[in-house]
């Protein structure tokens, strides 16, 4: 599949995708976790959310290939995060006030 990025992106986000991968498999927690590396985007981060788990959602979100997964994956994440509102702070993940649609959106691949 051609995801029409550059080489150097494409590194960045294999890179994070180890790190985010070993955070899971050790059950790392990702609320508030610090990610070392930054997934590249044409489009930029806010430098201040760019070492959350927000940039590594965006990043999944541009990798998985199926729209109804990623659609699934979006409402589940929602409810979890819905579920848990009096007890986390967004921001601790770097989740802008418009996370919602900028996940649930669809990528047109």
């Amino acid at each position: 599949m051609d995801y029409n990025r550059s080489d150097r992106e494409i590194e960045s986000w294999l890179r994070c995708l180890t790190i985010l991968r070993n955070k899971c498999a050790h059950y790392s927690r990702l609320y508030y976790a610090v990610f070392t590396s930054v997934p590249l985007f044409d489009e930029g981060l806010d430098p201040s959310i760019a070492h959350t788990l927000y940039p590594q959602l965006l990043m999944l979100k541009h990798l998985v290939q199926s729209n109804d997964t990623w659609i699934e994956f979006a409402e589940s994440f929602s409810s979890l995060i819905d579920e848990h509102e009096d007890a986390i702070e967004l921001r601790h993940m770097g989740l802008p006030d418009d996370w919602k649609p900028k996940l649930s959106h669809v990528l047109q691949i």
